[in-house]
Parts: structure tokens; sequence; C-alpha cells
């Protein structure tokens, strides 16, 4: 069974709990302290989590080859009328992902 994944954006709380679980040097330092240097920094920290893959998608998988084949044979007329190699569609990439290719 193929599994994909989804991320999440974690708070600055417990992304403090993890790096000080994580390295040893902040262990001295309080969670508060991490927690207001993360929020100094501007970063945003995402938590992944394996999601699994639905029936209903599995049984699209001998459509997705066929799908495969005719946008590698379209990819040349593609080219000629965009002027860039492959397809910029995120709805296809995402589906092919959660097959497992």
């Amino acid at each position: 069974m193929s599994f994909y994944w989804r991320l999440k954006k974690q708070d600055y709380f417990m992304t403090a709990i993890e790096l000080q679980k994580c390295l040893p040097e902040l262990e001295k330092c309080s969670i508060e302290r991490i927690e207001n240097h993360l929020r100094g920094s501007q970063l945003v920290f995402y938590k992944k989590e394996n999601v699994r893959t639905s029936f209903v998608m599995r049984i699209t998988l001998p459509l997705s080859f066929v799908a495969m084949i005719v946008l590698f044979i379209g990819m040349p007329i593609n080219y000629i009328i965009s002027g860039k190699w492959g397809y910029k569609r995120n709805w296809i990439a995402n589906w092919f992902r959660s097959l497992g290719f």
C-alpha cells in the first residue's frame, strides 16, 4: 500500500520542545527562551505526517499509466507551444506522487 505525506505547520512552542530534545546544547535553555528566539528568526517550521492512499486513488493506477504515456508523447508539442519542457500542473504531480511514482 502506498503512503504519501502531508506537511502541517508547527507552532514555535512545539518546535522549541523538539529542538531541546534533539540538541544537547539547548538543554540548559528554557523552552520559552528558545521559543522567543524562533519567533524573532522569521523561520517557518513544518511537521511531516504520513497519509495512507485511499482506495479510490489506487483504482486510478491503470489510468495513470495511460496518462503518463500521453503526457510523454505530448511533451514535444507542449515545448513547441510554450517553450518549456515539462508540465506545470500541480494536480497531476500530486496524483502521481500519491500513487507512488
